[in-house]
């Protein structure tokens, strides 16, 4: 007779003797550090994914501040897969404030740069500036990609995202420090070879509402135009451009 998931978690036979099958919903804590244990790549993906759903639930509060889920979560972050640690990250929300910097750190960190561009994307999401002291730190280690016109797609979209999320992540709790700290990492990607990396810089570089780049975005119009990038951005966008430099005028901080 074949045991169901359910009996297997109870009984304490290894998953990985029995055949796959649908995890079920997860209902407590502990059921959820059974099912972050599974072996397969596979049931780890959808371990996490029950995780996201119980965390949206009614179980939101007690998982929040649970150190055995988080450690669990932390540990896939740290040795799973590509698509186990995407889907780690799409659970870092799950846990208290605190907790968050630190998991979004060990995607960030991943070799993987595809795993880096999600980490990116999901810090996207969490304006504190712990969050943008990571993203930055990260740029700053991966800065000779965005400037190589031969970087592979993947590495160049992983410069977008952290580029792009540098600035998304601003909020009110940002000192100006911070915001001139941001400011003079992304000018300099508004050399970069990659018309992406240079709209999303333009973008970011809006984010700090300080006055002082308006001059640096006004100088990539000029290049645009000029035909000094290979690869241009569209006349649609160098409008767009010369709209944030104006504002930063009239609007930024001295």
């Amino acid at each position: 007779m074949r045991l169901t998931l359910a009996a297997l978690l109870l009984t304490g036979i290894p998953w990985a003797a029995a055949q796959a099958q649908p995890l079920p919903p997860i209902q407590t804590p502990e059921q959820a550090v059974q099912q972050l244990s599974l072996a397969r790549e596979d049931t780890q993906v959808s371990a996490l994914s029950n995780l996201k759903t119980a965390c949206r639930g009614r179980l939101r509060h007690t998982l929040k501040d649970n150190k055995p889920v988080l450690s669990a979560v932390e540990k896939l972050l740290e040795e799973g897969s590509a698509p186990v640690r995407r889907g780690a990250l799409d659970v870092v929300r799950c846990f208290a404030a605190a907790n968050v910097p630190r998991l979004l750190a060990l995607g960030l960190d991943a070799t993987d740069p595809q795993v880096t561009s999600y980490a990116a994307e999901i810090a996207a999401q969490v304006p504190e500036p712990p969050v943008t002291e990571l993203l930055l730190a990260r740029l700053e280690k991966v800065g000779a990609d965005c400037a190589d016109p031969k970087a592979k797609a993947e590495l160049a979209e992983r410069c977008v995202w952290l580029v792009y999320s540098s600035g998304a992540t601003v909020g009110p709790g940002h000192s100006r420090a911070l915001r001139e700290r941001i400011g003079k990492a992304i000018e300099a990607q508004l050399a970069s070879p990659h018309p992406k990396v240079r709209e999303v810089a333009v973008e970011t570089l809006g984010r700090t509402r300080l006055s002082a780049h308006a001059q640096a975005i006004e100088r990539l119009v000029e290049q645009e135009k000029k035909g000094t990038f290979s690869k241009k951005n569209e006349a649609a966008l160098l409008r767009r451009f010369e709209a944030s430099a104006k504002l930063l005028k009239q609007k930024g901080e001295k």
